[in-house]
């Protein structure tokens, strides 16, 4: 990219951003999908790309004005273009468009080339996009380009297409709810792959009247979280403070953690780089996973009282586990919620008498089922008016 059009491109987006501060901000008002919104991205003072988009409403398309990104080497490859791609195709599908999108420049009055990073970004996935030249990508690119960027695992992927053919739910409705937030890559893989229909649970379809599959598609998300909840305790590196009985966390601190799924016993399988402690197991024990060794945890969101009710069915399926592990992991779990301590003495003894005959360890995830199912049920609400 020439010098000059960085110069054009870089006083275009200034124009947007002081047009933008008169006709809303100082004015107090929200602006809608349809006028000129200009967004940056940055890590801390690293501004990673900039982007003025809008839905032409006419032609319900999304038009981009101004497409500025920058990818430092200290971050993963086409970091900042991709962030910006991100954006633009999540913004495309979030307005209810075609999800065709064009590029343009001087507020959309002129038309100009898909901008080189995107070109890039998407050789650098295996996209074609045949209309470069001319400005603009087809529906059907810009879901191709969607769906590549965001990342699934090889099942999971082929998961989502063979959903999106049977008309279940879309890929950009899947690629929108991890970049959205709504669920994250983790949990949406393990919904997809262990569910025959996910769709009443990501689309938030399923009504209350219908309440055995509703209460199906809770567990689902239930079990989801729960198994996330477990991934962030095993990643966060947290240092003991020395005045105080508290640990810190450091932000970019992660330990490295390789995660997989197994849907046949809806188990979390990690392999680790380093030695982890987890504190969840009973009485405030530890379970220690060295480096380079394997993890497997059956993970198994249930209430007290469901637990009571289908411990011995959770067991079998724990000792089903440990069988098709035997001799190809070092460490086995089951994972709980803090609700396990509300079960009745005589059955929670019998569960960790199992447990321990079986070579599988407890561990108990201080989160209880109701702040789980709160979140679960917020995410299932708030799906339902995911377009605009």
């Amino acid at each position: 990219m020439s010098s000059s059009t960085l110069t054009s491109d870089f006083e275009l987006m200034a124009f947007h951003f002081s047009k933008y501060d008169v006709d809303f901000r100082k004015r107090r008002k929200s602006s809608r999908k349809k006028d000129w919104r200009p967004i940056r991205f940055a890590v801390r003072d690293v501004i990673l790309g900039a982007v003025v988009t809008r839905h032409n409403t006419t032609r319900n398309i999304l038009e981009c004005d101004v497409f500025l990104s920058h990818n430092p080497k200290v971050f993963e490859s086409y970091s900042g273009a991709k962030l910006c791609a991100i954006y633009i195709l999540s913004d495309a599908f979030q307005c209810g468009s075609t999800m065709e999108i064009r590029f343009t420049t001087n507020f959309g009055r002129e038309a100009r080339p898909v901008p080189p990073d995107v070109v890039d970004l998407a050789f650098e996935y295996g996209v074609k996009l045949s209309y470069a030249k001319q400005g603009y990508l087809t529906s059907s690119e810009a879901m191709e380009l969607y769906f590549a960027i965001t990342d699934f695992s090889p099942q999971a992927r082929a998961r989502a297409a063979q959903l999106h053919r049977e008309n279940k739910i879309s890929v950009p409705r899947l690629c929108f709810s991890i970049h959205h937030a709504d669920w994250s890559l983790e949990e949406m893989e393990m919904i997809l792959l262990s569910s025959d229909n996910p769709q009443g649970l990501l689309l938030g379809t399923t009504s209350h009247l219908a309440r055995l599959l509703w209460l199906q598609d809770l567990q689902l998300g239930r079990n989801a979280l729960l198994g996330s909840f477990l991934t962030r305790k095993l990643q966060q590196r947290e240092l003991p403070d020395s005045d105080a009985d508290i640990v810190i966390e450091i932000e970019a601190n992660d330990r490295q953690v390789d995660v997989g799924f197994d849907p046949r016993f809806f188990a979390k399988t990690y392999h680790t780089h380093e030695l982890i402690a987890v504190d969840w197991l009973p009485e405030g024990k530890t379970l220690a996973v060295d480096a380079d060794q394997d993890l497997v945890v059956f993970v198994c969101a249930r209430d007290h009282g469901y637990m009571g009710v289908f411990y011995k069915k959770d067991l079998a399926v724990a000792r089903e586990m440990a069988a098709a592990y035997d001799g190809k992991t070092q460490h086995l779990a089951m994972l709980v919620p803090v609700d396990f301590y509300l079960m009745s003495d005589e059955d929670r003894e019998a569960m960790m008498d199992t447990l321990e005959q079986a070579g599988v360890s407890l561990l108990i995830c201080p989160e209880t089922i109701e702040s789980i199912d709160m979140a679960v049920i917020d995410k299932m609400e708030r799906s339902k008016v995911t377009r605009r």
